[in-house]
């Protein structure tokens, strides 16, 4: 990179160097700042103190990761890969917002690999709060390319219910989960195309759970729930061509090729930008191969002549980009030419190039750095990338078409090469037996009509292999149709002796039922006998219960005058003892006395 520089300084007279803005640090927004100033000389000093100051290799591992992301976004993948492979070996702090830039690039270019290492090379406490939103929202893009549900609620977690995407996001979860069996997610993502929208924002996220329930329904060969979601999408919708897509393919694959016919011919009729166009472009004509290949024929002619417009018209653009001798030094000369963006967005905003080009120094990024005006550029040069990536689509896919086309062209042309070769050969023959004048020519014409009779046996024989096929078809949907005769047949059989085992069975209950009088007698006889016997049993049962009682009541009378008997006496005898205590009591007071 130094060398590069210094070269494009040495070709250039020194200029003295004027009072100029310092800046904190030396950097590739310095160098920009004072080459588009054309003060070679400060160019020059700044990039000799970055090297004293060892800051150049910084820089250098930021501006591969920058410029492979050009690369990236051009679809120039194989210039790309060795910048990117060489700033993940740099020992340099390249700065997270670098990566954070290169990990949206990758996650538009839908590299999985790169992606993921990119992600995982960023500190997210250094970034804005702006800017770890975007870092999730690539996490969730990572984790929808890798089918990874963990990593995909983690995302939606950290970022805000009132972001944009957030309800994407959700979508996206709902059918990663309604795809690995769960019912419940599956139900979630129904829900959401049963709300009312009251605002575009939610009619988009209707029309979004639409479409990927849709193609959920179709991957799972359920054709009407397909097609019935499919229509739910908004005509408003962004969604809505490629759910027209999607009702085609349903009605193709359900059996309905007239209606997938009719909605992809108002698809085609779009424009080729889209990809969706292009998509129902090549379907068409390939859905109506093998029923009308004359019309499939019209359809492809159509397709090349709409791709050749394209083509001629993107030409022109790249004969335009060709002819500015500093888009190759942009492309070949790497961070060179990163010092031109005002070059590069002008070009591409701007039909007046040599105005512009001339007035350069007029543009607003004198003083940017890489992190000020990069966006910029990979906004200005997202223009570029569809106008190369379509010119790469139309050439790959025009001589497809030419092949499809070409083919059936010649299967058409031999059909009716022999169609037309039978019916001369007829008529020479005719000709032949009623003039006998003429023998040389009888001759000749003769080996001409052998030959036109071994086409005419190829024909009939390609006639009789039809009517063999044929017939072959009708014999085995005859032999389906005995053999399904049988089968109903053996099904009528067991029919019968099941009908037969249930009127066994009715006759067993109706005898049951005339059985149920004479038992119901017997069971009333036999209740009366047990009635009898109860009575009687009662009748006992209180009869000893009285002599029980009168037992008790006899028994309690004579404890009782026991009692009351035994009860006198020991009054007695207690009374008796007292009176005799008393007259001793009285005998020793008198004796006391005396």
């Amino acid at each position: 990179m130094k060398q590069l520089l210094l070269s494009l300084l040495l070709l250039t007279p020194l200029a003295n160097a004027q009072e100029q803005p310092r800046f904190e640090n030396p950097g590739w927004g310095e160098v920009v700042f004072y080459h588009l100033q054309d003060e070679k000389q400060s160019v020059l000093n700044r990039l000799l103190l970055a090297e004293r100051n060892q800051d150049l290799e910084l820089y250098q591992a930021q501006s591969d990761l920058l410029l492979g992301g050009l690369f990236l976004e051009l679809g120039l993948f194989e210039r790309a890969q060795p910048l990117f492979e060489k700033a993940r070996q740099s020992t340099n702090d390249v700065s997270a917002q670098a990566w954070l830039t290169l990990s949206g690039q990758l996650a538009k270019a839908s590299r999985t690999q790169l992606l993921a290492d990119a992600l995982q090379r960023i500190d997210v406490k250094k970034l804005t709060e702006d800017e770890q939103e975007l870092f999730w929202l690539y996490q969730a893009e990572l984790a929808k390319l890798q089918s990874n549900i963990v990593l995909l609620d983690q995302s939606i977690s950290k970022l805000s219910k009132q972001h944009s995407q957030y309800p994407y996001l959700q979508i996206q979860r709902f059918l990663l989960g309604s795809e690995t069996g769960q019912q419940q997610e599956l139900n979630r993502l129904i829900e959401l195309t049963r709300q009312k929208n009251q605002n575009y924002e939610q009619i988009a996220v209707s029309s979004r759970a639409s479409l990927m329930l849709g193609q959920f329904f179709l991957s799972q060969e359920n054709y009407a729930e397909a097609k019935r979601y499919f229509e739910q999408v908004s005509e408003t919708s962004p969604d809505r061509t490629r759910a027209l897509l999607g009702i085609g393919w349903s009605e193709a694959k359900a059996g309905r090729q007239q209606q997938s016919v009719l909605a992809w011919k108002k698809l085609s009729r779009g424009n080729l930008s889209n990809v969706v166009t292009l998509e129902s472009k090549i379907a068409l004509p390939y859905l109506l191969e093998a029923s009308k290949p004359t019309q499939a024929i019209d359809f492809y002619e159509q397709a090349l002549l709409d791709f050749n417009d394209e083509l001629i018209r993107l030409k022109q653009i790249e004969l335009e980009l060709d002819q500015q001798q500093w888009i190759a030094q942009l492309v070949e000369n790497g961070a060179e030419g990163l010092i031109y963006p005002g070059y590069f967005i002008a070009l591409l905003e701007n039909n007046n190039f040599q105005d512009l080009l001339a007035n350069y120094q007029q543009l607003n990024f004198l003083g940017d750095g890489l992190d000020v005006w990069q966006p910029k550029l990979s906004q200005a040069i997202f223009q570029l990338d569809f106008r190369i990536k379509k010119q790469q689509r139309y050439q790959q896919i025009s001589p497809l078409l030419m092949e499809r086309k070409s083919l059936l062209m010649q299967r058409l042309k031999e059909i009716e090469g022999k169609k037309i070769l039978a019916s001369q050969g007829g008529e020479l023959a005719s000709t032949l037996v009623a003039d006998n004048q003429q023998q040389q020519q009888l001759i000749q014409l003769e080996t001409i009509s052998s030959k036109l009779q071994r086409s005419l046996g190829d024909v009939k024989s390609e006639q009789q292999r039809a009517r063999f096929l044929k017939g072959r078809l009708l014999w085995q949907v005859e032999q389906d149709y005995y053999s399904n005769l049988r089968r109903l047949d053996k099904q009528v059989m067991q029919t019968k002796v099941l009908v037969k085992d249930l009127q066994q069975q009715v006759q067993e209950l109706q005898a049951l039922a005339d059985g149920l009088p004479t038992q119901l007698n017997q069971s009333r006889q036999l209740l009366t006998q047990a009635s009898a016997r109860l009575n009687a049993i009662l009748a006992f049962k209180n009869g000893v219960e009285d002599r029980i009682k009168n037992q008790l009541q006899d028994h309690m009378q004579q404890q009782i005058v026991q009692r009351r008997t035994l009860l006198n006496n020991l009054l007695e005898v207690a009374l008796d003892g007292t009176a005799r205590l008393y007259d001793q009591s009285i005998s020793r007071r008198q004796g006391a006395s005396l």
